[in-house]
């Protein structure tokens, strides 16, 4: 009975056995299926893109507003940081633009001056003027703006923005201000962690930026030519070009209808009438000098000559020169020819047949000296 009932137990023990190895082996199949399946259910989440290093904000006592600048338009001068680089500007009929750079601290600099049709009454005008549809076109190249505050403080309108762009958080300041005729803006951005930042440099864009009264009533969308050796500028529509120049030497400008027109510095003094004449025919050989008076041009004084030209194709070029001598005793000539005969551009009436002419002249004038142009001013390829 004993025997009988131990080889009952070793048979049982088989079975189980057997069962347990056979669990076994299947799990050992069946397991791995179960995970590749279930891996492959599962949805893999993309790599997170990586977001823009914030720079430590930058110490305020190190922007230093110590670079000269003239916008391409001759419309505004500024005094900007160094670190800030200008871009070549902006210019619209009614808008003079230059956004200022700052790679290493993620900061950008804006100015502005703004000529609406109408003008600008009071701050009340001035702030209904930057609506949401002006400020969307002007923050269009960030992911999303919205306006923190707006108030007028004393003759400042100042606009606070959050923004955002490419996984970065940025705030701003606007300030604007105005004649009655026209805005004056300055813009700073920089990372949410610079506050401090951002009041200062825009703050000081602000005082630093100068409206040339000079051209007033000029068109917006014209091109200025500035020496900044010699100091002097002239401004002119965008369809003329600049076909030679280089600071401190005379520089040729063309335009439509065979126009031409050279700005220089003469290299003596001209006192007179006589003198005037004479350097126009040292200048111009074959010249005939049709009249020599003094003018008073933009707070210089100076000489009008009016002249004509013999051509070896036929008639004769008109030409008038704008001999001005400024407070240093420089003198600065702007002399202009045209393809017509027996023009005379000192002539009221003759002037208002060549309004553009008229214009182009009458906004010749020396800047204040320690101006710069920062952007290179383009020369026309005329070879070939």
């Amino acid at each position: 009975m004993s025997q009988y009932r131990d080889r009952t137990n070793q048979r049982r023990m088989t079975i189980i056995l057997g069962i347990v190895l056979t669990v076994a082996m299947g799990s050992s199949l069946i397991l791995p299926l179960l995970q590749s399946a279930a891996t492959s259910s599962t949805v893999l989440e993309p790599t997170a893109l990586p977001t823009a290093t914030v720079p430590a904000p930058v110490d305020v006592t190190s922007i230093a507003f110590d670079q000269s600048y003239i916008h391409p338009s001759g419309i505004f001068t500024a005094t900007i940081p160094e670190a800030w680089q200008p871009d070549e500007g902006v210019t619209t009929s009614s808008e003079a633009i230059v956004t200022l750079r700052n790679n290493a601290a993620l900061s950008l600099g804006e100015l502005r001056v703004i000529e609406p049709t109408d003008g600008v009454a009071d701050l009340d005008a001035v702030s209904a003027y930057f609506n949401t549809n002006w400020l969307n076109s002007s923050w269009r190249d960030y992911a999303s703006w919205d306006e923190a505050t707006r108030d007028v403080r004393d003759d400042e309108l100042v606009i606070d923005f959050n923004l955002s762009s490419r996984g970065q958080d940025y705030i701003a300041r606007q300030i604007a201000t105005t004649d009655g005729e026209r805005i004056y803006v300055a813009r700073a951005v920089f990372p949410e962690n610079s506050p401090e930042q951002v009041r200062y440099l825009v703050e000081n864009l602000k005082a630093n930026l100068h409206f040339n009264d000079q051209f007033a009533g000029e068109p917006f969308d014209w091109t200025a030519y500035y020496d900044s050796t010699s100091g002097h500028i002239i401004r002119f529509p965008q369809t003329w070009q600049i076909t030679d120049a280089a600071p401190g030497a005379p520089a040729s400008i063309e335009g439509a209808g065979g126009i031409v027109l050279r700005v220089e510095s003469a290299d003596e003094a001209i006192t007179s009438t006589d003198e005037a004449a004479a350097y126009i025919e040292s200048t111009r050989p074959g010249a005939e000098i049709v009249s020599a008076t003094e003018t008073e041009h933009n707070g210089l004084s100076g000489f009008s000559v009016v002249y004509s030209l013999p051509t070896l194709d036929g008639p004769s070029q008109s030409g008038y020169a704008l001999i001005l001598t400024d407070e240093n005793g420089s003198v600065h000539v702007a002399n202009l020819r045209l393809n017509e005969s027996d023009v005379d551009l000192t002539d009221a009436a003759t002037l208002e047949q060549y309004p553009d002419i008229a214009a182009v002249l009458n906004s010749f004038t020396v800047l204040p000296s320690g101006l710069g142009v920062v952007a290179e001013q383009p020369v026309a390829d005329t070879a070939g």
